[in-house]
């Protein structure tokens, strides 16, 4: 086996997009290691994304895609797409072989001159690399695992079975709250938002976020507006956009900015209009969706990134995921030590 280090832009790379494609399906990888994101990557946030390839003879059997990074002066990598919060990620290759392209990989790191530290977020809990010894000159530094939970789907009849491991509170409120939009507002329920008002649904939910979250909300960053009107489309054209709105007619209450992904619904990005916080907008959206996934046979909803205590109210089960800093040499082990303050 040898490696390479690759431009994901170069026209060779384009011609091995379908077999890309096939990687991520085969590892069951969500879609932010597949191709439509790393696209909008590479036109919105790294020109240069480069790619660890593995090949066996001129035969692909693998690839990483990292990005290039400086961090208080010294070299990093940092895996794709570490600013936007992607979940779920591992070296994008058949089951088979991820042990071993692990292995190399590793292997090649500490072989490398110009890196200091990897960046290493949101790593999938069946990655291979979580059981790999580790090479004496990496030294890990971890943070607490980060936890993202799920609700699974599959063989749930219907809403009312699914009910039964919501907290009490929650499905008393969700009573009164149908009761009283079907009494008030009958017309008010879930839609897919259509091609043509993409861009405006996006605008509203950035609006919303904004005004919730303050200086705190991605949104406010054009680079990462640009970044998701460029994705939304591209997943629209292949049936995995999953951006929904709940509300009247022409009035939306709520705003869900998620993806349809193998069978599984990623809960990427809600906002809501305060004008109609009566109605618990953000909760009649996510029953909605639960509804129309039991409906449609999805697999799982998935919350994605973070233990906000709302998630927990609808019953999940959880996943959790690593959050590491790996620094090499002792070099990388005094950076880290001084500038994070981290425990082993």
């Amino acid at each position: 086996m040898t490696v390479q280090w690759r431009c994901y832009s170069e026209p060779w790379w384009q011609t091995q997009r379908e077999r890309w494609r096939e990687w991520v399906a085969a590892a069951e990888l969500p879609l932010f290691c597949d191709t439509p994101w790393l696209d909008a990557v590479l036109r919105h946030y790294c020109p240069q994304l480069r790619l660890w390839v593995a090949f066996a003879g001129e035969q692909p059997l693998g690839a990483l895609p990292l990005e290039a990074v400086r961090w208080h002066g010294f070299s990093a990598w940092r895996w794709l797409g570490a600013a936007l919060h992607p979940d779920h990620l591992d070296l994008v290759a058949p089951l088979a072989h991820q042990e071993r392209l692990w292995h190399s990989f590793l292997s090649d790191v500490v072989a490398h001159a110009d890196v200091t530290l990897l960046f290493w977020e949101g790593v999938r809990s069946t990655s291979a690399l979580l059981a790999l010894p580790w090479p004496k000159t990496l030294v890990l530094w971890d943070r607490p695992p980060r936890r993202c939970p799920y609700i699974p789907l599959a063989g749930i009849p219907d809403i009312d079975a699914l009910a039964r491991n919501w907290r009490p509170k929650l499905r008393k409120e969700l009573a009164y709250l149908h009761r009283r939009i079907v009494r008030d507002t009958p017309n008010a329920t879930l839609r897919a938002v259509p091609a043509d008002a993409i861009g405006d649904t996006l605008k509203q939910l950035a609006e919303w976020s904004t005004r919730q979250h303050g200086a705190a909300s991605a949104w406010n960053d054009p680079r990462f507006v640009a970044f998701h009107h460029d994705l939304s489309h591209s997943l629209h054209a292949s049936a995995q956009l999953g951006l929904y709105t709940f509300g009247e007619p022409g009035t939306p209450w709520a705003i869900a900015y998620g993806f349809h992904d193998q069978g599984t619904y990623r809960y990427y990005q809600p906002a809501f209009d305060t004008a109609f916080a009566r109605f618990s907008p953000s909760k009649m959206l996510i029953a909605a969706l639960l509804e129309t996934g039991i409906a449609k046979g999805w697999r799982e909803f998935d919350f994605l990134l973070g233990d906000e205590p709302y998630k927990f109210e609808w019953g999940p089960r959880v996943r959790e995921e690593a959050d590491w800093r790996v620094a090499k040499g002792w070099l990388g082990r005094v950076l880290v030590t001084w500038l994070t303050g981290w425990s082993r």
